[in-house]
């Protein structure tokens, strides 16, 4: 399985917020190249409300949570997004805000 540390392919840009993202995103590859987004709190508590990839182009899988999710800081999230070949942009809606993560091709 290829690992790929999120933080070396992307950079965050939040939508009508100056604020840092509450949440960090890394993306991992899973069986058949599946990308699977692995969301870690920063803060003590965030609500996952929303996860869009691609504009809502690339369907989202997580069996085990459905959202809106809350996690406590340090835990993580991981949603898979088969299907999806052309990973270019992810956004999460939380409690705190919506923000968008771009990766640079």
């Amino acid at each position: 399985m290829k690992n790929y540390l999120a933080a070396a392919l992307l950079f965050a840009t939040m939508s009508g917020c100056a604020s840092e993202p509450p949440v960090t995103l890394d993306i991992n590859y899973g069986y058949g190249g599946t990308p699977l987004l692995k969301i870690t709190s920063k803060i003590d508590e965030v609500e996952i409300q929303e996860v869009q990839i691609n504009r809502g182009n690339c369907s989202i899988s997580n069996v085990h949570k459905a959202l809106p999710y809350k996690l406590k800081f340090g835990e993580h999230l991981t949603i898979g997004a088969p299907g999806c070949q052309n990973l270019m942009e992810v956004s999460i809606a939380t409690s705190e805000g919506s923000f968008d993560f771009t990766f640079n091709r």
